[in-house]
This record gives structure tokens, sequence and C-alpha cells, in this order.
């Protein structure tokens, strides 16, 4: 997901062109992950992922088309289903026709712009905490002045899993998603917004299940801003109000009232010395309930007749490798830095200033302790969950070729009960990107 949302940067939404352009090219990236799954189990696999592209494009107009293929090959016994080998045929990625709406029907010194793309695309809003994802409909995005915006009606694709696992049928989903941002662009260094996603669940299990239903319908109102305080130093600030229904532990009448909060906060601080340090600090924040003690499933989570008050998103942003816990019922506490150490200097001959070390601390403790988080094992009523590290590293060797190494451990606190968790958790990853 963090390499996705920087690779999908260069694709979204290219300037117009007088001539015919046709491009095409592929993504490769065979991995090899080795984790820790929480219950004792250590997972080993090994990943390729294919990726076609073909980019069309003639004056205000676009076509892009993008194939996926993946193939996982774990270790004996550590597959899915008792099966070692995994293999997703092509599919359909993302696929989209954009038109430059601004260029072909306002004038050259209009003070306004748009942009709309239909199809399967990736789409993330603010910080990518309430919705992070590839998925099919139409996207807006333009300007009126000051003020850059982006609409979307977007609907999940049908084959990805469901966030409720608990659902008899969670390998499919029906959510659609409705909303956009706008934003001020006429503070010199500072971009503050507002954003709105609305999402709907429209998905009938397949078979019912008599004793509960697992509708979940929500509405998520964002303000944040972002900006530079000095020279070097950089801050962003993102902070959410979730409403909406969800049913709780075997209901099947009436929904129960969500109203729940989230909220994260960083500063930057960039040295500019040799090495090109940085070092950040943050904090996060996802309302927690008392009495859910599952987060993300509809069976074992809310009470009958109690108001839910776990916050709950549909994206992505990083809270650790090794845990990698949703923001509910959570503060997690953030420290990183990141240095290139090899600047003006070569392997033979090959340069090594892309080669970039990251590391990131987090600290780990419960809202409500009598509640859950994303993690069931996190059961006791206590509310320290632990803490973990993350080491990165990235190098991009040559323009097309890029090597990834990734590093976690997380280490269990009173939370958790020891006889079912282990000491600690870890996960490791190296994977090559080759681009063509």
């Amino acid at each position: 997901l963090e390499k996705l949302r920087e690779m999908e940067k260069l694709e979204f939404y290219g300037e117009s062109i007088d001539h015919f352009y046709f491009d095409y090219g592929a993504w490769l990236r065979p991995g090899w992950f080795s984790y820790h799954d929480g219950t004792g189990s250590e997972i080993s696999q090994n990943d390729y992922d294919l990726r076609l592209w073909l980019d069309l494009r003639y004056g205000v107009h676009q076509l892009y088309a993008r194939m996926v293929t993946d193939y996982s090959s774990y270790a004996s016994g550590d597959g899915p289903n008792e099966d070692d080998h995994d293999f997703e045929s092509p599919h359909g990625d993302v696929l989209f026709y954009q038109v430059q709406l601004g260029e072909l029907l306002g004038e050259p010194d209009r003070t306004w712009d748009l942009t709309a793309r239909a199809g399967r695309q990736y789409m993330a809003v603010g910080t990518g905490l309430v919705f992070n994802n590839i998925a099919d409909g139409l996207t807006l995005r333009g300007n009126v002045g000051s003020f850059p915006f982006d609409l979307f009606a977007l609907r999940l694709r049908t084959h990805a899993d469901d966030i409720d696992l608990s659902r008899p049928n969670p390998d499919e989903s029906k959510r659609y998603f409705f909303g956009g941002t706008l934003r001020y662009s006429g503070i010199v260094d500072q971009l503050p917004y507002l954003s709105v996603v609305i999402e709907r669940d429209e998905f009938e299990e397949s078979p019912e299940n008599e004793n509960q239903d697992y509708r979940f319908d929500s509405e998520y109102f964002g303000l944040g801003i972002q900006g530079k305080i000095t020279d070097g130093l950089y801050y962003e600030f993102e902070g959410w109000y979730q409403t909406g229904d969800r049913f709780a532990h075997l209901a099947t009448d009436s929904p129960e009232r969500v109203e729940a909060f989230a909220a994260t906060v960083s500063l930057e601080y960039q040295f500019y010395t040799r090495t090109r340090p940085s070092l950040s600090l943050g904090v996060m924040f996802g309302s927690g309930d008392k009495d859910r003690y599952r987060i993300l499933n509809t069976e074992f989570g809310n009470q009958i007749d109690t108001e839910d008050r776990a916050f709950l998103g549909f994206g992505y942003i990083p809270t650790g490798y090794a845990l990698a816990p949703y923001l509910s019922n959570l503060w997690i506490i953030h420290l990183g830095g990141s240095f290139n150490p090899f600047l003006e200097k070569k392997m033979g001959s090959v340069p090594l200033d892309s080669f970039e070390v990251a590391l990131d601390f987090y600290y780990y403790r419960k809202h409500h302790k009598e509640g859950g988080i994303s993690d069931p094992f996190a059961d006791f009523e206590h509310a320290e969950i632990g803490y973990a590290g993350d080491l990165s590293l990235t190098w991009d060797i040559f323009s097309d070729v890029t090597f990834l190494a990734r590093g976690g451990a997380f280490v269990p606190s009173s939370a958790y009960n020891s006889s079912v968790a282990d000491d600690s958790r870890y996960y490791i990853s190296f994977s090559m990107l080759f681009s063509f």
C-alpha cells in the first residue's frame, strides 16, 4: 500500500498533449516475507507480483489500463486452507478513462479547472486513514481560484475482502463511498482542508444468518491542515468525527448509533546536512468502546442497546509492521527518523546516493482498557498494549530497479494473555521492484 500510493502519484491527472501518445510497460516485484501471525505460528512465503500497463493519450483524453497477477509459494504447511501455492489469474487492477474538461470547455485565461476520471482507479482521502484503496466509479478533480477540490463516487471491488471477516462470505463486498475534499491554497506554506466521506453497505449475505445482521453504514467529517512552521520544520494535523449505524452482536431488528473520533498529528524536521537526516514525532488517536470486544467484526462486537464509540475507517496509515493495528481504541505515539548514509558514494559504478535508512518506534495504549483493539489477542482488561520498532531500507539502484527491505518487532504488554501470545512478534520482508 505504501509503494502503491507512491507509484500512483506518477499517473494521476497528467498534462494534456497535442499529439498521439502511446506507452506501455510492466512492474515485477519478487519478494520474500516472514512474519509471526500472533497465534504462535510463523509464516514464510515467496511472492511474485506482476503488473502490465498501457497508457494512451491524445489531447485532453487519456486511457490507462493495468493488469495484475500474483503468485505466492508458502513454506510447507504455512499456506491458507492448507494450500501452499496461491495463484491469482490475470485480472484488471486499474482501468480508467480520463478527460481534461477544463481545457476542453474553458477559456485559456480561466480561473477554474476540472478533470474527470471514470473506471477502476486508486483514491486516497487526506492521510488515508478513512479511505485509501482501489475502487470503481467516478472522480472529479479541479479548482476554483484558490480552492482545489476532489469529488468521488466509488464502489469497492466486488471480490475484495470485506472489512468484517465475521460475515458468512467475507471474501466479497458491496460498499459504496461518496464524498470529497476542499482545500484552500491561498495561505503561503499552509494548506487547510475539509473532507467528507459517506459509506453505504449494500451487501446481502449468502447464506443469511437469522440471528445476526451485519450492515454498517457510516459518515466521516474531517478537518486537516499541513504546512511549514519554519525552514526545515513541517507539521500535519487531521481530525475525524464519525457517525453512522452498525449492528451489535446478535442484533437483527435495529442497529446501534455510532459516534466516534480519530486524530493524527505529526511534526517533522529536515536537517540540512550531508546525509539528509530527518526526525519525526507523531501522536495518533482512535476512540474506543468499553463493551466492544471485536473492532472489525460484528459478531462479538458491540453490545445491544449501547452506543458504539469505536472508530473504524476503511483506509491505511503506518502503525508498525509487526502489529499493524487499526486506529481504534488506541493511543499511538510514533518517533521516527531517516537518513542517507552513503551520499556521493558508489559501489563500483553504482551510485549509493538514494540508499535510505529509516527507523521508527511505536508505543501503543488502549483508550478504554475494557474494550478490544483490532488484534483479538489483546483481550485482558489492561491499557498497556506494548511497543514496536521498525527498520526500513530503500535503495533505487537504477532508475528502474529498487531494493526494499522491511523489518519490525512487536513486544506485547499486560493487555495480552501470555499463554496465547508469545513474548514478541516479528515481520521481515525483502523485495525488488523492476520497472520495464
